[in-house]
């Protein structure tokens, strides 16, 4: 196992991941509600269909491209 690569991969899909993730932060900030605590959540308003929408539009997109990345990184470094 090559452990350089190994830890690089892991730096840049979690520098991927996390920035994809603050971007979706900053455009729709209210979304990610339903990921706070039920305290919290009945406190504030409810999320709507659109924000709602916004969040699916994240997992949809971003799971399967880092999924995609790990299995390449794999295949790229010869693990059958």
């Amino acid at each position: 196992m090559n452990w350089f690569r190994t830890i690089l991969d892991g730096v840049a899909m979690s520098a991927v991941f996390n920035s994809y993730v603050a971007v979706f932060w900053l455009l729709k900030p209210h979304s990610f509600i339903t990921m706070f605590p039920k305290d919290l959540q009945k406190r504030v308003r409810p999320v709507t269909k659109e924000e709602r929408r916004h969040t699916i539009l994240m997992y949809v997109t971003l799971y399967p491209a880092v999924l995609a990345w790990m299995i390449l990184s794999a295949y790229q470094a010869g693990i059958n």
